[in-house]
């Protein structure tokens, strides 16, 4: 998904166009990490065994608890990039429709 969102952004040229696009794949990204969380049994615990004994100690302390809040964090952090890609959206395309350009220029009406 991230291939097309990237993609979709060299073909429009600017990033607000495709603010849709990664809400979507972050919403999908937060539901199929919840749906992990509930439906696979991850024993975390066994994850370190297919590392290679070089790097192994580095996992040996990640037990079933401490991957599973690391999947919630993951889901809430789709969420709320969800939230704001959404909401930068409809702000930008706000702020375009109305005339107001950015940053260094006053909107219309204003006098310099």
């Amino acid at each position: 998904m991230e291939f097309a969102v990237s993609l979709a952004r060299a073909a429009y040229g600017r990033k607000n166009a495709v603010r849709p696009l990664q809400a979507l794949r972050d919403g999908l990204m937060a539901v199929a990490t919840f749906w992990f969380l509930a439906v696979f049994p991850f024993d975390f615990t066994q994850r370190a065994d297919l590392l290679p004994r070089s790097v192994q100690f580095a996992f040996l302390w990640v037990n079933n608890d401490i991957g599973a809040l690391i999947l919630v964090i993951i889901a809430v952090a789709g969420l709320a990039s969800m939230v704001y890609n959404s909401a930068m959206f409809v702000v930008i395309s706000h702020a375009e429709s109305t005339g107001h350009t950015g940053v260094g220029s006053p909107p219309s009406g204003w006098q310099a």
